[in-house]
């Protein structure tokens, strides 16, 4: 079921050996909530994601950001819409 297999990413997830985001980028992430444009904030986290998260970390959020996509297109029968992903995935990201 759709339920668990996002049991078994969000274990997978929790046992990467060190977060998605390094520590010295949060800050930088984070800060790109504060542009109001979309288009510009989108701007902002290729920005980031091209010439300062590591390879290695862009390729497993790239993956994660597909799987989490294909949970909200699944929505109608997941209950997980981008807000609950948010809410569980965040956390685990930083």
């Amino acid at each position: 079921s759709t339920h668990d297999i996002a049991g078994v990413f969000k274990s997978w997830y929790r046992m990467l050996p060190t977060p998605i985001i390094p520590k010295p980028l949060i800050r930088d992430f984070l800060a790109t909530n504060e542009i109001s444009d979309q288009e510009q904030r989108l701007a902002a986290l290729r920005e980031l994601c091209d010439r300062r998260l590591p390879s290695h970390n862009m390729r497993v959020l790239s993956f994660t950001l597909n799987v989490l996509a294909a949970f909200a297109e699944a929505k109608a029968t997941s209950k997980m819409d981008g807000d609950n992903l948010a809410l569980i995935f965040g956390p685990i990201t930083f």
